[in-house]
């Protein structure tokens, strides 16, 4: 759609262990999100998470078995700025992280529970980038880097169009922290009429330490 100049979306991920909603919308002050030009981006979200691990203690050669449930909120505000070379589409973002987690750690031999709040902000970095390789395909990277707990994510996808607005293809992705790092595989279906975009996903997860499990994303995007 020609001469928007917002987006907002809902993204939407569910895992075994995991999920998440996420919600956010990038302006273009000095025009459209078509043209080159200055890029303001808000995002929030919330995401939770459970999980099993055993701590070795002195005097506790087994080990004890945790199980910790956390709830996070992000609130993401970035600047940055989009090129148009060619067939490709080039933006890069700078801002501030925030983040707010509350974590319920179980002593699953004890029954015994302590439960922890802690906010953080820190730096962050987004990059993204779109080439159009013909009528009927296109790849698309996003990343992502912020300095609270070394944390990062990637994701690639290439598409095969084989209607002006529906789309197919694999898609990757590496994501993680000072605690563990995520790998995902999986297909893509995407439908976009220039106003409306939605994007549907599954595949496979690798968490570290944890066994893999399937995972699957819905994501709906307006221009306007």
């Amino acid at each position: 759609m020609h001469g928007a100049w917002r987006q907002t979306w809902v993204h939407v991920f569910a895992s075994r262990k995991t999920w998440s909603v996420t919600n956010g919308t990038t302006w273009a002050p000095s025009g459209s999100h078509d043209q080159e030009g200055v890029r303001l981006r808000l995002v929030g979200g919330t995401d939770g998470y459970r999980y099993r691990a055993r701590q070795f203690d002195p005097g506790t050669p087994r080990g004890t078995w945790y199980e910790y449930v956390g709830l996070r909120q992000t609130l993401d505000g970035l600047a940055g700025y989009q090129w148009q070379l060619g067939p490709w589409t080039l933006k890069a973002f700078a801002g501030v992280h925030a983040r707010r987690t509350v974590t319920e750690i179980r002593d699953l031999d004890l029954g015994a529970e302590n439960k922890g709040l802690k906010w953080s902000v820190a730096p962050k970095l987004v990059g993204e980038a779109w080439w159009h390789i013909s009528d009927t395909g296109w790849a698309s990277v996003d990343l992502g880097v912020t300095t609270l707990e070394r944390s990062y994510s990637a994701r690639v996808r290439a598409a095969w169009r084989p209607q002006p607005a529906w789309s197919f293809g694999p898609e990757a992705t590496v994501a993680g922290n000072i605690y563990s790092d995520i790998r995902r595989l999986g297909a893509f279906l995407r439908y976009d009429d220039g106003l409306h975009e939605v994007s549907a996903a599954a595949g496979y997860d690798w968490t570290t330490g944890q066994q893999t499990a399937p995972y699957a994303t819905l994501q709906y995007l307006y221009r306007y």
